[in-house]
C-alpha cells in the first residue's frame, strides 16, 4: 500500500503519468498472471538470488524493498555499464535519475513521519493464499513426472493445514486494521488529546500497530533455515528445487516432496503452517 501510495505521487518523465501509472502499464503488459487481483495493481517482482536485500530479508526478516526502472538488458556488470553510457544513451537529462530519487525520498519520509505505518498485514494474508494456490498448481504440473508422485496425490489434502494457518492469519490481520479504525475514531492518529489517561492509551494502542506490522515479516523466519541452503531462514520463499534463478515458493515443502518420502512431507508442511499460526497470533498482540 505505501510503495503504492507514494508513486502515485511521483511524475513520469516525459509523460503525463505518475511513476505508478507507468508501473502499471509496463506490468499489464508482461503478465502471465490470470488472478484478476493481479491486473488491478503493479506486480512486485521476488528479489533476485544475488541481490543486495537478501541478507535483511531471507536471512534476518526485514521488511526490504528493493526498487528502480529498468530498460534493455546486456550492459550490466560490463565495461559498457558506465555513467558515459547513461548519459549518453539511457538517461540523458536524468530525469529517471530524479524521478527514482523522489519515490525513495518519499518513501522514508513516510516511514519516519507517518504516526501510524502504512504497512498492510492483510496483503500479507492474501499473498500467501495465493502462494498457496500457486504451489498447488506447481505440484499439479509434476505429478506425472516427479519422483514423489505417490506423495502428491495424498499431500493435495493435507495443504489444508496450510490453508488454515492462512485463514487464521487473515482473520488477525482483520484485527489490526479494525483497532486502526479505532484508533482513528477514537483518539485520532496524532493522539493530541489533554487527559493523560486517554493520551497514554492513544500512544499505546498506536504503538501496538505499528509494532505489529512493522515486525511482522519477523515471525515468518525459521531458525533452522531452508533445507539444504540453512542460511536462508525465511520459511514461506527462498532458494528450492523447482526453480533454477529466482525463489520458490514454501522451499522446504518443495525439497520434501522431491525425496518421496511422506512423513518428512508431512513434518515440513506442519512446521511451515506453525510459523504462519504464530505469525497470526502476533497480530493479535496488544
Amino acid at each position: 500500500n505505501l510503495l503504492y501510495a507514494v508513486t502515485k505521487q511521483v511524475p513520469y518523465p516525459h509523460s503525463n503519468e505518475t511513476v505508478y501509472d507507468a508501473w502499471l502499464r509496463q506490468s499489464l503488459a508482461t503478465s502471465l498472471d490470470a488472478d484478476a487481483s493481479a491486473k488491478s495493481r503493479p506486480a512486485i517482482s521476488p528479489f533476485e538470488l544475488n541481490g543486495d536485500t537478501i541478507a535483511f530479508a531471507m536471512h534476518a526478516g526485514i521488511s526490504s524493498v528493493d526498487m528502480g526502472f529498468v530498460g534493455s538488458a546486456g550492459a550490466q556488470h560490463s565495461n559498457f555499464d558506465s555513467f558515459k553510457r547513461m548519459v549518453s544513451f539511457v538517461d540523458p537529462d536524468m530525469q529517471l535519475h530524479l524521478a527514482i530519487a523522489q519515490v525513495w525520498g518519499l518513501l522514508a519520509i513516510r516511514l519516519a513521519d507517518d504516526p501510524v505505518l502504512d504497512l498492510c498485514p492483510m496483503c500479507y494474508a492474501k499473498d500467501i493464499r495465493h502462494i498457496i494456490r500457486q504451489f498447488e498448481k506447481q505440484m499439479r504440473l509434476r505429478r506425472s513426472a516427479s519422483v514423489a508422485d505417490s506423495v502428491d496425490m495424498s499431500t493435495a489434502k493435507k495443504l489444508r493445514r496450510l490453508h488454515a494457518a492462512q485463514r487464521q492469519l487473515e482473520t488477525n490481520a482483520r484485527i489490526v486494521e479494525h483497532d486502526k479504525r479505532h484508533l482513528r475514531s477514537a483518539y485520532g492518529e496524532e493522539c493530541q488529546m489533554t487527559g493523560r489517561r486517554r493520551h497514554a492509551s492513544c500512544l499505546a494502542l498506536r504503538a501496538s500497530i505499528n509494532d505489529r506490522v512493522s515486525k511482522l515479516e519477523q515471525h515468518f523466519i525459521d531458525p533452522d533455515g531452508v533445507p539444504g541452503h540453512e542460511w536462508y531462514k525465511h520459511a514461506l520463499i527462498g532458494p528450492g528445487p523447482w526453480t533454477d534463478a529466482s525463489f520458490q515458493a514454501f522451499p522446504g515443502l518443495a525439497a520434501a516432496l522431491d525425496t518421496g518420502d511422506k512423513g518428512i512431507v508431512r513434518q515440513r508442511e506442519k512446521s511451515i503452517a506453525d510459523i504462519i499460526y504464530e505469525a497470526a497470533w502476533f497480530l493479535r498482540e496488544v
